[in-house]
């Protein structure tokens, strides 16, 4: 009688359950990687915006001035655009969500809107990636139905931006 050769089912049924165990935890640290970098992303853009702000803010000698260069009023971050850098375009975010600027008397607030409920873990690294960073802002997030809001606010009516 000829030797078996091959091998039995259950230590197939081993290997393939290591393999899962394997896979799974891969694609968990995948996932937290992709959203890392995502953080990073919106982070720069943030950075970018307030960037873009500064120059406007110091081209108006200092003042929020109601109108542009233009002379149409300061409403939308793409109204900012000639402070960007070159070949800089918003459009490629990671996700789909939206930076909007918002200013209301004296306040300075680029809102970051949309991020979805199950985006928690980029919305924690993005906060953390702020404050590591030493942005001159406060930040503050909430959750509203499935989707997070966070608030960036660069001026209030206490403090000086410049």
């Amino acid at each position: 009688m000829k030797p078996q050769r091959g091998f039995s089912i259950l230590e197939l049924i081993v290997v393939l359950t290591i393999i899962a165990i394997l896979g799974k935890g891969g694609s968990v640290w995948l996932q937290y990687q992709r959203q890392q970098s995502y953080a990073q992303v919106l982070v720069q853009h943030l950075a970018i915006y307030e960037s873009a702000l500064s120059m406007y803010y110091s081209e108006h000698n200092g003042t929020l001035s109601t109108n542009f260069t233009n002379n149409t009023p300061l409403k939308d971050i793409a109204d900012l655009a000639p402070y960007f850098p070159y070949n800089f375009t918003a459009a490629n975010l990671p996700i789909s969500c939206s930076f909007i600027l918002s200013i209301d008397g004296s306040n300075i607030k680029i809102i970051l809107k949309d991020i979805p409920k199950n985006l928690s873990k980029l919305v924690d690294s993005f906060k953390k990636l702020v404050a590591k960073n030493c942005y001159s802002g406060r930040l503050s997030s909430a959750l509203s139905g499935n989707f997070y809001q966070i608030t960036y606010i660069l001026k209030d009516s206490s403090t000086s931006y410049l």
